[in-house]
């Protein structure tokens, strides 16, 4: 038998799956590998560097073709969320997206790539 607390746990995990996975689709990521050789080993996966959407470049700062990784878009968006202030005050968890962000995330306040 389930009690409250387990439907609730299994909801939260839900809800944060999803809204990851929201988050992660509205970055504008285009999987492409570096062609260049290298001694170090390829990075592949999370570490994979990633062409980005001139609308999220313009967030976070990154010149126009250059690729970044999800972990850095990840790291430069708290850092632009935290500069911007739109975290709700209440609850950090939650941002408001300013209008640089809004065409990527929308008008509405969004829960945070959690």
């Amino acid at each position: 038998s389930y009690s409250c607390l387990d439907c609730l746990s299994r909801l939260q995990t839900y809800v944060i799956f999803h809204s990851l996975k929201s988050v992660l689709l509205s970055l504008h990521f285009i999987a492409t590998m570096s062609s260049s050789p290298k001694k170090s080993p390829k990075k592949t996966g999370i570490q994979a560097p990633l062409d980005i959407s001139s609308g999220l470049a313009k967030i976070i700062g990154t010149a126009k073709g250059e690729q970044v990784s999800r972990p850095q878009v990840v790291k430069k968006l708290w850092a632009y969320l935290k500069e911007k202030n739109l975290q709700d005050p209440e609850n950090k968890q939650w941002f408001t997206p300013d209008k640089t962000m809004q065409p990527i995330f929308g008008k509405e306040k969004i829960k945070c790539f959690s």
